[in-house]
């Protein structure tokens, strides 16, 4: 389940943008994170098909990556109404659900969570063996409260369980628990035995690599090689290139963080995110605000992939790098466009109302 407990020339471009949605269903580009395409192939698709569930599943998972939560859950209970027999379906429901329930006061919290619980252990008994209606419950009892189902001890075995069905994925479930009981040492052990066993799983290296990159860690080196392996695994997943522009940034590796921005590109034509990540890397250390200035403008030159940074972010933060480099009535204009874009952005509207003090 994704999310587990815790991106030149136009004719290149739309010839990236081709040949990527050729090779793939609208099912493999979402999976694989390439939302603006499995969009613009689902908006035709529904047209002509309104209420073929697999469609409405597709598009409330679409609609969840751009933000739009209302519909996204609209989308997702119309699956579950024309195809209640899919667990799948269940399962994304439950987690949109769950991400209202963040937005949500205690009251209603309180009436989600039965629901989520609901709509978990109904993806539970129609697909018993289905790993992510596994995933789903092993989360849901290892966060929510007892009142509403909360046990951490059915946790722990619905992570055993997930061992037996699959050895891999077993480790990466005992890793995930460790990580969040600060258990260190169990965190790697768990993701490198999940790598032994299986290589090629593109969300364990990935996951391995954000353990060896975070703030705790800073082994850079370790985090570059789960980060090239995974994009040797999958080339047009955008997560690896994103990885790897990070540790480039912080190493002020201008040589290698430039040439992994343009494998990312040729690779991936349609989604920025490796540019944003390195832009805002060197915006928070200071090493060459210029190059996270063009890094941003470039972001900024094509819509915001699906779960990755908002275009208004992206000029809240170009904002800030301009006032940084002494340049103060761009800045303002940048954090104007942002607060015009996104009202709600309230970090743009204090960063404003200092520029104007």
């Amino acid at each position: 389940m994704a999310g587990r407990l815790r991106f030149t020339a136009l004719l290149a471009l739309v010839l990236a943008v081709a040949t990527v949605a050729s090779a793939a269903t609208p099912e493999q580009l979402v999976d694989d994170g390439h939302f603006k395409q499995a969009r613009a192939l689902l908006d035709r698709q529904l047209q002509s098909n309104p209420n073929d569930p697999e469609l409405n599943w597709l598009a409330a998972r679409i609609h969840r990556a751009f933000g739009d939560l209302p519909g996204a859950i609209g989308y997702a209970q119309k699956a579950v109404q024309l195809a209640p027999q899919k667990a799948d379906y269940h399962l994304t429901l439950a987690e949109l659900q769950g991400r209202l329930a963040q937005q949500s006061s205690m009251l209603k919290q309180a009436m989600l969570a039965r629901t989520i619980h609901k709509e978990l252990e109904t993806a539970f008994q129609l697909e018993p063996s289905n790993l992510d209606a596994r995933w789903g419950l092993l989360q849901y009892y290892w966060l929510a409260p007892a009142i509403v189902g909360g046990d951490k001890s059915k946790a722990r075995t619905m992570a055993t369980d997930i061992g037996k069905l699959n050895a891999a994925q077993g480790f990466v479930a005992q890793a995930v628990l460790a990580a969040d009981e600060k258990r260190t040492a169990d965190v790697e052990s768990n993701y490198r035995k999940a790598i032994e066993l299986d290589p090629k799983n593109y969300d364990a290296r990935i996951s391995l690599a954000q353990f060896y990159y975070a703030e705790d860690q800073r082994k850079y080196d370790q985090a570059e090689v789960q980060y090239r392996a995974a994009v040797k695994i999958n080339p047009l997943r955008i997560d690896g290139y994103t990885g790897l522009a990070a540790v480039y940034a912080q190493r002020s590796q201008w040589p290698q963080l430039d040439t992994v921005l343009a494998e990312s590109e040729r690779a991936i034509g349609d989604n920025y995110q490796p540019y944003y990540e390195a832009g805002i890397i060197l915006l928070n250390n200071g090493k060459d605000l210029p190059r996270s200035e063009r890094y941003l403008r470039k972001y900024m030159g094509q819509e915001a992939e699906g779960n990755a940074a908002s275009l208004p972010e992206a000029h809240w933060r170009l904002g800030q790098v301009l006032d940084k480099l002494g340049r103060r009535p761009e800045a303002i204009a940048e954090l104007n466009t942002a607060v015009k874009m996104n009202p709600y952005l309230d970090a743009a509207k204090k960063d404003l109302k200092r520029l104007h003090g």
